[in-house]
């Protein structure tokens, strides 16, 4: 089969072009930074400030999160960042608060409304 595939990336959206049998596809996906969004508007130097420390730390970041399962969907999306950034990281599931810093605590009460 001859297959050839190539991506360009045009004002933040990623078009995938897919080539087989002389024949085109072409899929593009929207790439949208969700600070951007109004939504957001009221947090988002925050987040960036946040992000920053986290990124410039020399120290391994405490994910804390309730030993349920929402606990552990909580949870996932923070390990995957923290994996592709090359961040080291320890999780630890918990009811209760712990002496350590720096931490991110996922509260009960944020996921559970």
């Amino acid at each position: 089969m001859d297959l050839q595939e190539r991506s360009i990336k045009i004002n933040g959206r990623i078009e995938l072009i897919i080539e087989v049998y002389n024949y085109s596809f072409l899929f593009v996906f929207i790439m949208y930074n969700l600070l951007e969004d109004d939504l957001f508007d009221s947090v988002s130097d925050i987040f960036l400030q946040f992000a920053s420390q986290i990124k410039n730390s020399n120290d391994t970041i405490m994910l804390l999160a309730p030993p349920t399962l929402l606990g552990a969907l909580a949870i996932t999306p923070l390990e995957a960042a923290l994996i592709d950034e090359n961040i080291p990281y320890r999780r630890r599931f918990s009811d209760n608060n712990i002496d350590y810093f720096p931490i991110i605590n996922i509260l009960e009460s944020d996921i559970m409304d």
